[in-house]
């Protein structure tokens, strides 16, 4: 890579870190953000209305790619990695200066669902829009690679946000609504930053051929086998993430009480760390080996994991080695997910097809996963299992289809 690229792949990277630090602070602080919002309410009641405004994020995210997406295809990428922080740094700053319930009732709730619907139209634009410059400034030697330092980015974001979160229980005078104003802060530093990103040379090339930028609705319709998959496989994963990073902390300490708070707290922390380390790893692997067909290892592991998990809840014991290995493996499983959908695509029509397909897929399995789990929950204790494991499956055959689809094209 020249210079001006690996300067552009490391601030998209740490850009990354950022942004999922502020987005993922709302699913670590669910127990605050409910006793802010929603006081004097039951705690399953009050997380209930938490998950709901938790899962308008993922709503959000349609508009956000509409917009950001039909930008990315036809002018760049740099364009909505820019324009999207903006709207990121807006966001968290509001919802670290909102008011409390008992301060303006109706209107605290209006503020916070607003705020959280901007962060998730800015994600579900913006993510996707540096996923393809890293890969594209990456290049085709390093595919897998260049998804798992994006899956070590996201998860270095969320591993602060789960450990600052779990501060909030140890370090006197941090309240989180601070963590908000920090994440806001971090975003006003990354705005001058991002004047130093370059567009990639894969971009620059198709245009400079004069490549005909086909309307959305032609190219959604050409790809609409692709999409469906996408939409199974990234919907299905990213439910995966939020049902162990998010749900599972509330489940096991506020609603089964199996671990205590900080347990809690260190389930998502032990995650993000894996999931930090794990994208990069079988990434580094699955490219020096050229044994991309091998994708198959990670679900193995995380099947293998989840068993586990169902022994440890039983016997009530906390293993941080568990945790960690779910996040290691779930992480690998992404880079099969987006390599697949990105070979199958022409420069101009990836943005729109893969982020279609992302936040459609978070609209009805990703974001939504913590709000369904605890309303399986309140029917039987057991049934949030259940819905673990149709996830892990509908992800494993939805990769699967995805591989064949590649080796099709190839």
């Amino acid at each position: 890579m020249k210079k001006v690229h690996r300067l552009s792949v490391g601030l998209s990277l740490f850009g990354v870190i950022v942004e999922y630090f502020d987005y993922a602070l709302y699913g670590f602080l669910a127990t605050e953000i409910t006793a802010h919002f929603f006081p004097g309410e039951a705690i399953q009641k009050g997380l209930l209305g938490t998950f709901a405004i938790f899962a308008m994020g993922s709503l959000a995210k349609p508009l956000g790619n509409i917009i950001f997406a039909r930008i990315s295809d036809r002018y760049g990428r740099v364009y909505v990695i820019r324009a999207g922080l903006l709207g990121l740094m807006f966001a968290t700053l509001g919802m670290g200066l909102i008011p409390s319930y008992r301060e303006w009732g109706l209107w605290s709730l209006v503020g916070l669902m607003t705020f959280r619907f901007i962060q998730g139209a800015v994600i579900g634009g913006q993510t996707d829009g540096i996923r393809l410059l890293v890969a594209e400034h990456v290049g085709d030697r390093f595919k897998h690679f260049s998804q798992g330092i994006m899956g070590a980015a996201s998860g270095i974001g969320i591993y602060f946000a789960a450990f600052s979160a779990g501060k909030l229980h140890s370090w006197e005078g941090l309240d989180w609504q601070k963590l908000y104003l920090f994440g806001a802060f971090l975003c006003f530093c990354m705005v001058f930053l991002y004047q130093f990103i370059q567009e990639s040379d894969s971009f620059i090339d198709a245009k400079k051929q004069k490549i005909t930028y086909e309307p959305t609705r032609k190219v959604l319709q050409a790809y609409k086998k692709l999409l469906i998959l996408a939409i199974l496989a990234m919907g299905s994963h990213g439910g995966l993430y939020h049902f162990f990073a998010i749900f599972l902390n509330v489940y096991t300490s506020d609603l089964q009480t199996i671990f205590t708070q900080q347990q809690g707290a260190f389930i998502s922390t032990w995650m993000a760390l894996g999931y930090a380390t794990g994208g990069v790893i079988v990434g580094i692997l699955l490219d020096l080996f050229r044994k991309g067909h091998y994708w198959w290892i990670s679900f193995l592991g995380l099947a293998f994991c989840c068993g586990c998990l169902l022994y440890f809840l039983h016997i009530k014991t906390f293993s941080s080695l568990l945790f960690f290995g779910i996040g290691f493996f779930l992480s690998g499983c992404s880079s099969p997910i987006i390599v697949g959908i990105l070979k199958s695509l022409p420069v101009l029509s990836r943005h729109r097809v893969m982020g279609f397909g992302h936040v459609i897929g978070s609209l009805i399995l990703s974001g939504t996963t913590p709000l369904i789990a605890t309303k399986l929950f309140s029917v039987n204790e057991h049934l949030p299992i259940y819905w673990l494991g149709f996830l892990l499956a509908l992800n494993m055959g939805s990769t699967y289809a995805l591989y064949r689809q590649q080796r099709k094209k190839i």
